[in-house]
């Protein structure tokens, strides 16, 4: 999370290409291993039903706010924008602090007891 946060912050910050470039980069590596994270997650908590909704609706807000920026960077400046996704991505840290190993691994088991009762109720029907 924090890669997300230098990736959107660094230019509201500065306009030095270098360390813009560098910082994107090691950003670009976090991000990597993010999206690895939570697909993974994402697709073992989801039952297989719900797989392709959840993973467009996932998709469709971190993709399909990306034009947005444009519009946005027009209207308030390319620095105010990168300035306020930035405190988006600080506010988005404040419900992430619940999620634990704990958590996780409650998900993770309700998950497998969903789908074991799922996989019951179709084998009587």
């Amino acid at each position: 999370m924090l890669g997300t946060i230098l990736f959107v912050t660094t230019p509201a910050i500065t306009t030095n290409v270098a360390v813009i470039a560098t910082v994107l980069f090691a950003s670009g590596i976090t991000l990597m291993l993010w999206n690895i994270t939570t697909v993974s997650f994402r697709q073992r908590v989801t039952p297989d039903h719900l797989l392709g909704r959840v993973n467009s609706a996932y998709r469709l807000v971190a993709w399909g706010t990306r034009p947005l920026g444009g519009p946005l960077g027009e209207w308030l400046g390319v620095r105010s924008v990168f300035a306020i996704m930035g405190l988006v991505s600080v506010a988005v840290l404040i419900p992430n602090r619940r999620i634990t190993e704990h958590t996780l691994t409650d998900a993770e088991r309700d998950a497998c007891h969903l789908a074991a009762a799922n996989e019951a109720s179709t084998r009587t029907s």
